[in-house]
Protein backbone atom coordinates (compact mmCIF):
# COMPACT_ATOMS: atom_id res chain seq x y z
CA UNK A 1 0.00 0.00 0.00
CA UNK A 2 2.48 2.33 1.07
CA UNK A 3 4.56 1.57 -2.34
CA UNK A 4 1.50 2.47 -4.02
CA UNK A 5 1.39 5.76 -2.92
CA UNK A 6 4.32 6.45 -3.49
CA UNK A 7 4.62 5.36 -7.21
CA UNK A 8 1.35 7.30 -7.33
CA UNK A 9 2.32 10.57 -6.23
CA UNK A 10 5.99 10.21 -8.22
CA UNK A 11 3.25 9.44 -11.32
CA UNK A 12 1.41 13.02 -10.21
CA UNK A 13 5.08 14.55 -9.64
CA UNK A 14 5.50 13.96 -13.37
CA UNK A 15 2.31 14.77 -14.77
CA UNK A 16 2.89 17.77 -13.02
CA UNK A 17 6.15 18.57 -14.63
CA UNK A 18 5.16 17.33 -18.02
CA UNK A 19 2.20 20.32 -17.51
CA UNK A 20 4.64 22.78 -16.35
CA UNK A 21 6.41 21.98 -19.23
CA UNK A 22 3.45 21.89 -21.57
CA UNK A 23 2.67 25.80 -20.27
CA UNK A 24 6.26 26.86 -20.52
CA UNK A 25 6.09 25.90 -24.24
CA UNK A 26 2.61 27.10 -24.94
CA UNK A 27 3.68 30.48 -23.31
CA UNK A 28 6.69 30.52 -25.07
CA UNK A 29 4.87 29.95 -28.41
CA UNK A 30 2.88 32.71 -27.37
CA UNK A 31 5.62 34.66 -27.03
CA UNK A 32 7.21 34.22 -30.26
CA UNK A 33 4.01 34.69 -31.87
CA UNK A 34 3.62 38.30 -30.73
CA UNK A 35 6.84 38.82 -31.56
CA UNK A 36 6.39 37.79 -35.08
CA UNK A 37 3.48 40.09 -35.05
CA UNK A 38 4.87 42.88 -33.92
CA UNK A 39 7.87 42.26 -36.51
CA UNK A 40 5.45 42.34 -39.26
CA UNK A 41 3.13 45.01 -38.10
CA UNK A 42 7.29 47.42 -38.24
CA UNK A 43 7.96 45.72 -41.58
CA UNK A 44 4.38 46.42 -43.02
CA UNK A 45 4.51 50.11 -41.96
CA UNK A 46 8.52 50.27 -43.34
CA UNK A 47 7.41 49.11 -46.67
CA UNK A 48 4.79 51.67 -46.55
CA UNK A 49 7.03 54.58 -46.26
CA UNK A 50 9.52 53.01 -48.59
CA UNK A 51 6.58 53.16 -51.25
CA UNK A 52 5.21 56.53 -50.44
CA UNK A 53 8.80 57.75 -50.75
CA UNK A 54 9.59 56.19 -53.75
CA UNK A 55 5.93 57.32 -55.49
CA UNK A 56 6.88 60.59 -54.22
CA UNK A 57 10.52 60.79 -56.26
CA UNK A 58 8.89 58.84 -59.05
CA UNK A 59 6.10 61.88 -59.34
CA UNK A 60 8.51 64.27 -58.94
CA UNK A 61 10.61 62.69 -61.82
CA UNK A 62 7.86 62.84 -63.91
CA UNK A 63 6.95 66.50 -63.43
CA UNK A 64 10.85 67.62 -64.17
CA UNK A 65 10.16 65.22 -67.00
CA UNK A 66 7.15 66.72 -68.23
CA UNK A 67 8.46 70.28 -67.73
CA UNK A 68 11.60 69.86 -69.53
CA UNK A 69 9.11 67.84 -72.57
CA UNK A 70 6.78 71.66 -72.35
CA UNK A 71 10.53 73.37 -72.61
CA UNK A 72 11.49 71.61 -75.28
CA UNK A 73 8.64 71.93 -77.60
CA UNK A 74 8.85 76.03 -76.83
CA UNK A 75 12.27 75.66 -77.60
CA UNK A 76 11.22 73.72 -81.53
CA UNK A 77 8.30 75.72 -81.70
CA UNK A 78 10.49 79.61 -81.33
CA UNK A 79 13.09 77.65 -83.58
CA UNK A 80 10.71 76.71 -86.43
CA UNK A 81 9.35 79.93 -86.14
CA UNK A 82 12.45 81.81 -86.50
CA UNK A 83 13.37 79.73 -89.51
CA UNK A 84 10.53 80.55 -91.31
CA UNK A 85 10.99 84.21 -91.05
CA UNK A 86 14.38 83.43 -92.46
Amino acid sequence: MHEARHISKEAEEKANQVNRRADDAKLSKLKVEEELKKKVKQLKSKLLKTRSYFEAQLDAEKKKKREELEASKIATIKAFKYSSKL
